[in-house]
């Protein structure tokens, strides 16, 4: 009884594990709007661009420029203040979180020709006038075919190559800032300035990426739960032993255009 007892968790174990792994798979290419070329947003680990005096906070001096720092689908991880947030400015040697921490932000616009734009709340609390509220940024990606931006590196800072307009509005903690973006026009050109993978290439990784799972989580499961020894392990191993005599077959009615081959016996 102890021995079944201990196959079933390690099979409902095995579910648990199978699930997680396909959710992740699922996850990692969830934050995007259908319709546009966002990858190398996404890939890098941040962007950067400078803001001028008007836009930037201080602590009452006056500062000619400050620098912003923001992410897509994942938080910044550099300094402590800033970690766990969306977007960051540093300004006069301070640090100030514009907004928190968002895994889906982008948001198609009522005219998708238009292009996209992101809303992060939860920012830092801000005072001005004697009146408190948090820090909340609204970033728009404006279509421009001229605009294409550096393919994303994984892991690096990138500077963002084109200066964006930006207003800031004190009185309700807004910032509103908007880039010119090739990816923000509905799939026409590449947003980024080297080549992407084209969409057979994505769809070959799918499909070898799902086979490994496969024979991966099926042998997991004929070893845990039926106790496979062996070849036995291979999920469907039956089939697969067959499949190069099937494909033969295919081949060799297709040549002879259909016919099957007389038999070689006599008739009595």
């Amino acid at each position: 009884m102890a021995v079944h007892t201990k196959s079933r968790r390690e099979c409902r174990l095995l579910l648990i594990l199978s699930s997680v792994y396909l959710f992740c798979l699922i996850r990692a290419d969830d934050c995007f709007v259908p319709g546009y070329d966002m990858a190398n947003l996404t890939d890098a680990s941040s962007w950067t661009f400078s803001s001028n005096k008007t836009n930037c906070l201080s602590n009452g001096t006056v500062v000619d420029s400050c620098v912003n720092e923001m992410t897509f689908c994942k938080a910044l991880t550099g300094s402590k203040h800033c970690q766990d947030a969306s977007v960051c400015q540093v300004s006069d040697g301070k640090e100030y979180k514009l907004a928190g921490f968002l895994f889906k932000p982008f948001i198609k616009l009522p005219d998708p020709s238009l292009g996209f734009r992101t809303n992060f709340p939860l920012g830092d609390e801000y005072t001005h006038n004697k009146t408190s509220c948090k820090l909340n940024t609204t970033i728009n990606f404006r279509c421009n075919l001229l605009k294409p931006w550096p393919e994303g590196e994984s892991g690096s800072k990138q500077k963002v190559p084109y200066e964006p307009e930006i207003l800031f509005l004190p009185d309700k903690c807004l910032y509103n800032i908007t880039f010119e973006f090739a990816g923000a026009c509905l799939q026409t050109i590449p947003s980024t300035i080297t080549n992407q993978m084209s969409a057979g290439s994505v769809l070959v990784i799918i499909f070898f990426v799902f086979v490994l799972s496969y024979f991966v989580f099926g042998s997991m499961w004929n070893i845990a739960c039926r106790g496979a020894r062996g070849k036995e392990v291979v999920p469907n191993v039956e089939f697969w032993t067959d499949l190069p005599v099937y494909i033969a077959d295919g081949f060799l009615f297709t040549f002879r255009c259909g016919q099957v081959e007389p038999s070689s016996y006599e008739s009595i």
